[in-house]
């Protein structure tokens, strides 16, 4: 997303810049001829001094487009359908998208269980409590790892905040509580598949 907002201050930059230095299109475009005093439209006019220069204006007309525009091309291409392009949705990358978002769903998941596992009988140690904040930091990291669409990011800052509260249970040593926690986050992750 850096990459992309650069190129598109950059290309603002140049295209606001260009009229100023006066540089847009100039190797592109022939001058148009400058026409001398008493060649206008009414030949016998010619010598007045308001009159001097004026022909017909359509060398004009057809040159006013052609400052930001390259022989060749469409009209509307350019600058602007490139942007346009950069940020257009793509069907294929959005489907690779939530793909990805389940598999990690899924692999937070895992870890969940996994830290409910090693918590799971009638003994508390704290060589117990090491591997089960290493599964929650795990499970985590897998949901760090993905931008989540805009309607699910305050799901997924919510099940971040339930594994960090558990990971806070555990080294507090309220194993029970903690269990709730992580049974907690597992629901909620059930809930958004």
């Amino acid at each position: 997303m850096k990459k992309a907002c650069f190129l598109v201050l950059v290309a603002l930059m140049v295209s606001f810049l260009s009229p100023v230095t006066g540089f847009a299109g100039q190797s592109q475009q022939t001058p148009a001829p400058v026409p001398e005093v008493g060649q206008g439209d009414d030949a016998g006019q010619g010598d007045q001094a308001g009159q001097v220069g004026q022909g017909d204006d359509a060398g004009q007309s057809d040159q006013a487009g052609q400052a930001d525009q390259i022989p060749g091309q469409k009209k509307g291409c350019g600058l602007w359908q490139f942007i346009k392009k950069l940020f257009a949705k793509d069907p294929a990358k959005e489907a690779k998208q939530a793909e990805l978002l389940k598999k990690l769903l899924v692999l937070a998941d895992k870890d969940l269980e996994l830290a409910l596992n090693t918590l799971d009988g009638k003994e508390k140690s704290y060589k117990k409590v090491i591997p089960a904040v290493g599964h929650l930091n795990h499970a985590l990291s897998a949901l760090g790892k993905v931008r989540p669409p805009k309607h699910l990011k305050p799901a997924f800052k919510q099940l971040s905040k339930r594994i960090s509260h558990a990971k806070f249970y555990l080294v507090a040593f309220d194993f029970e509580e903690a269990a709730a926690r992580i049974e907690s986050a597992k629901d909620y992750i059930g809930q958004l598949d």
